[in-house]
């Protein structure tokens, strides 16, 4: 039973940087697993539509606007992956599900129908 969670990307101070739907096959997951399917999901929905998006993770390196302007029909989605839970693991963002913070890429939660999930970045600190 497919299962439609909210994405909610957000400043530290709370502003809305982007909302999204994404739908979600096992309800019992992990934090990498989610962020997995998050980061596919986005890549696949960018390559389809070739909208500009706000996403914390899928950003176009300086060389790729320069080339294809926003297009993102040649993104390596286990790439991005890969850098998004690099980014966790150096505390450039916190993820809260259904407001309870999760600190372990493999601790198994559920997920149920509307849960939210917060991606907040975090600012990082000047000279730190």
């Amino acid at each position: 039973m497919t299962i439609h969670v909210v994405i909610c990307d957000q400043t530290l101070s709370g502003k809305l940087i982007q909302r999204l739907s994404l739908p979600i096959i096992s309800t019992r997951t992990t934090l990498q697993q989610l962020i997995k399917e998050r980061v596919y999901h986005e890549i696949e929905q960018l390559s389809k539509h070739n909208i500009i998006s706000n996403s914390l993770f899928i950003q176009p390196t300086a060389m790729e606007s320069l080339l294809n302007g926003y297009a993102k029909k040649n993104i390596d989605p286990e790439l991005e992956y890969q850098k998004a839970i690099n980014d966790f693991q150096r505390h450039r963002y916190i993820v809260l599900v259904d407001e309870y913070q999760q600190t372990d890429l493999n601790h198994t939660f559920d997920l149920f129908e509307n849960s939210v999930i917060q991606f907040i970045k975090m600012i990082p600190l000047v000279g730190g």
